[in-house]
């Protein structure tokens, strides 16, 4: 077959601008706002970055509809054709490794309800499913191993359900709960406990245990009083919850089986358990203590954050700050804190914080207009979810803890956790 010199011509032309795409890169730039990077080529990928139109990016590889891109300061990911400003002839000497496969991490999953169920998705907001579709079903909570959810259903007797983490297998394991349920698994994820109410006295709870497969079992018997708010520790050793038997709310401490009931903190003020520490040796938990606390049904006393050890009763205050600090929620690697405050005293609502377990460096993360609550962290420690409300409704918001950025909005709902495991 005769070739023609044309036809060679042209041939060599490709391979050479085959060449400078793919091995030393072709600048262009973003052409739109709030552009999502991602780390493989496709949708259902997670999104690792956002950029700004006019961000300059080293196109690199392509695959399909998706670019390979390097941007800021050696940054790689996968950005979507329609979103790049046309390649222009400008080659830029880039370090290249062509055709290198991006390495796809695993799913994370988070759980949430909504008004007509719950929901799962994976965190970068792809692959919503429902997990219920029956109205009341809300405060989802992951077993250890990520493989089934706790949830109680309101408008069917205030009934505790449980459900397979692909939404087969729902079953009723509990009936007559409190107004304000709190379930926590155990961590080798066969016994859960939960606090309910006395049939003849609605204003008191106890904390029951449910061993799976079995019965419940009152293990708090303190029937003229309300114990509330179960966490198991880490290492499975103890469970801390909140009592009002002293006729104020304070911390205590049991063994799984309801026995060697202590009270931890001993003080008049409101004290209120929040989590463990990873060793389970201390309780982070809030308390008005350092305040005018005997005014707080005039006035509202500000809250600090405290962390006091089982064994010595120590009492440390973490945040001492004049603002109200609350709901603190322990690292999974025991090593960092976020928290609510409202110590800028500028807005009318909590900014969500950060800092050590040894209460220094504290950074604020999110001043997002809104009431803010139910802040879970990623098992890898670097992000979170949290539930935002503004002007009456309720979204589900991710972000990370590198200082003030972007909140990520993920969906509407309620109640979120993110998955221990994947």
């Amino acid at each position: 077959m005769k070739i023609s010199f044309i036809n060679i011509v042209f041939f060599l032309f490709i391979l050479c601008v085959s060449y400078f795409i793919t091995a030393q890169g072709i600048v262009t730039s973003v052409n739109a706002s709030d552009v999502n990077i991602r780390e493989g080529p496709g949708l259902d990928k997670k999104i690792i970055d956002h950029l700004q139109k006019g961000e300059e990016l080293i196109l690199i590889d392509v695959r399909g509809d998706w670019y390979y891109v390097e941007y800021g300061e050696n940054k790689n990911g996968w950005i979507f054709k329609d979103f790049i400003v046309s390649a222009t002839p400008v080659v830029k000497n880039t370090q290249v490794i062509i055709n290198t496969p991006v390495p796809v991490l695993p799913e994370e999953k988070i759980v949430f309800a909504t008004n007509s169920g719950i929901k799962i998705i994976n965190n970068d907001g792809t692959n919503l499913k429902d997990l219920t579709t029956v109205e009341g079903d809300n405060f989802p909570v992951w077993s250890p191993d990520g493989k089934r959810i706790v949830f109680i259903n309101y408008r069917e007797g205030r009934c505790l359900y449980i459900i397979n983490r692909d939404g087969t297998g729902r079953k009723k394991i509990a009936e007559n709960l409190s107004v304000m349920p709190y379930a926590e698994w155990a961590k080798i994820g066969k016994i859960m406990f939960f606090a309910v109410e006395f049939v003849e006295n609605l204003y008191y709870t106890n904390i029951f245990t449910l061993i799976e497969g079995g019965m419940v079992k009152n293990i708090s018997q303190k029937k003229d009083n309300s114990d509330s708010h179960p966490l198991m520790a880490p290492d499975n050793s103890l469970i801390a919850f909140c009592s009002r038997r002293d006729r104020n709310s304070e911390v205590y401490v049991m063994k799984p089986d309801g026995t060697n009931q202590r009270n931890l903190t001993v003080h008049p003020a409101e004290d209120i358990p929040g989590a463990w520490s990873k060793s389970s040796k201390s309780i982070v938990f809030t308390s008005n203590r350092d305040s005018d606390y005997k005014s707080l049904k005039v006035t509202p006393a500000p809250r600090e954050i405290y962390l006091v050890k089982v064994e010595t009763l120590q009492t440390i205050n973490l945040t001492d700050n004049s603002g109200d600090d609350y709901n603190p929620v322990v690292s999974p690697d025991g090593n960092r804190i976020l928290f609510l405050s409202h110590r800028d005293r500028i807005n009318d609502y909590a900014s969500i914080f950060v800092m050590k377990s040894t209460g220094k460096d504290v950074i604020e993360i999110t001043d997002i207009k809104g009431d803010k609550s139910n802040i879970s962290w990623a098992p890898g420690g670097s992000e979170f979810v949290f539930q935002l409300n503004q002007d009456g409704k309720n979204y589900i918001y991710i972000m990370n803890i590198k200082g003030k950025n972007k909140p990520f909005l993920l969906s509407e709902g309620f109640s979120p956790q993110w998955c221990p495991k994947q």
